[in-house]
């Protein structure tokens, strides 16, 4: 369903690239549309009226699209908000991807594939700034002691900007649950990093967080818009997807996080850094459904350590086999 006032702008230089955007969107039932044709005025639109997806052209003469990202993300920092960028560009090269990931992208369009994508990214991305944003009001409304607690316990990490362990399992009940009514499975995966207290030793906790902020980005751009990523715990992630029969090739890209997580070195003040991921997967169907969502979280740990010795990707069926739940070498990171 359209976010009928979802407030969306469009910065681009070309005027036909941003009249079609706004037209496009205007159509589709997007009512609170707006465009400039530079960085510096759309800094200024967002001062008076912050937005929540922001469609930005990356090549415009004086601040390009990646400044302006940067700067946006400042911005969000000190407002308690959340912007969903959108990167147009007809850049598609490692670097670049990973130089934009950098600047707070959280999602690209090819120009040349503008008119198919633009709809099906801006209907997810409303779904994810809708979620996040949610999550900063309550964070906030705690931080200020307007009220007790939140009433299901969810709050959100201030470095990456995900959900808590709490909202990882009020999330993998909502996957359960459609699972139990539709069919198909639920993967449940789980991401640790090995190294996490050598690096918070040795570099100190602030170059640590820049390493969590990189990894939340690759994470979120590598899963689809509607899996949910949390982060459980200092030094764990948590990605739950629902999948139907027509799906499960979509574990291939499952196992390219864990492969993006290993084996492309974070830039950070101090250099390019190593960070090693463990990631076990648990593939729960429909007959099992009615798990617990705490019992399958804790579920993952002892594959987990497996991962954490093999360097693999570990998947296991739910409910685990005794060897997988208590596997001939325990020992590993305790993290």
């Amino acid at each position: 369903m359209v976010e009928i006032d979802m407030p969306i702008l469009v910065v681009d230089d070309t005027r036909f690239s941003a009249a079609f955007m706004v037209s496009a969107l205007t159509k589709a039932g997007y009512g609170n549309v707006h465009s400039t044709s530079t960085g510096e005025e759309a800094l200024r639109y967002i001062d008076n009226q912050p937005v929540s997806i922001l469609l930005v052209d990356w090549m415009m003469p004086g601040m390009d699209g990646l400044e302006l990202c940067r700067q946006v993300r400042q911005k969000d920092t000190e407002l308690r908000h959340f912007t969903y960028i959108v990167l147009i560009t007809g850049k598609d090269s490692p670097q670049a991807i990973l130089e934009a990931f950098g600047c707070g992208v959280d999602d690209f369009i090819d120009k040349n594939r503008l008119k198919v994508e633009l709809l099906p990214r801006v209907f997810a991305a409303s779904r994810i700034a809708n979620l996040q944003n949610s999550l900063l009001l309550d964070n906030a409304t705690l931080a200020d002691g307007q009220q007790a607690r939140n009433r299901d316990g969810i709050e959100i990490d201030p470095v990456s900007g995900l959900g808590n362990a709490r909202y990882a399992a009020l999330r993998l009940r909502d996957a359960l649950s459609q699972c139990n009514g539709r069919g198909g499975q639920v993967w449940y995966l789980a991401m640790g990093i090995a190294n996490a207290p050598v690096i918070i030793e040795k570099y100190g906790e602030g170059i640590y967080a820049s390493i969590i902020e990189e990894l939340t980005r690759r994470i979120k751009h590598l899963v689809r818009p509607l899996d949910f990523v949390a982060r459980l715990s200092e030094a764990r992630f948590a990605v739950i997807c629902y999948v139907d029969s027509e799906e499960r090739e979509f574990i291939g890209a499952l196992k390219r996080v864990h492969e993006s997580l290993n084996h492309k070195e974070i830039k950070t003040d101090v250099g390019f850094m190593d960070v090693t991921v463990g990631t076990a997967m648990l593939v729960i169907n429909q007959k099992q459904s009615e798990s617990a969502p705490e019992q399958i979280m804790a579920g993952t740990e002892a594959p987990l350590r497996v991962s954490f010795s093999s360097g693999l990707f570990e998947c296991r069926d739910w409910p685990l086999k005794k060897q997988d739940a208590d596997p001939a070498d325990p020992e590993g990171p305790q993290i």
